[in-house]
């Protein structure tokens, strides 16, 4: 991730703000998807926003499609189910 910002640096000159930065990671492109959903009519368009703000912040998709984009969704919501369920008592 540290190669980004320090590419976004030397091009613009100045840091990323907080939340252009999370959309590096994928919790952050999610959590920023979920933010804006309710603002749109179905879930691809609001990726294609979110989707939109990346590409123009960092000059390349994130994802090459809404169906990617889902795929690594639901992988993210198993591997947050298999934390979760490994520490119940």
């Amino acid at each position: 991730m540290q190669i980004y910002l320090d590419a976004y640096v030397k091009r613009h000159g100045k840091r990323l703000e907080p939340h252009l930065q999370a959309l590096l990671t994928v919790d952050g492109f999610i959590k920023a998807f979920w933010e804006i959903r309710p603002n749109y009519r179905t879930q691809e368009e609001a990726y294609e926003i979110v989707e939109q703000i990346y590409e123009a912040t960092f000059g390349s998709r994130k994802y090459s499609s809404f169906k990617s984009f889902y795929n690594i969704y639901i992988k993210y919501l198993n591997e947050r189910k298999k934390e979760n369920s490994g520490t119940r008592c």
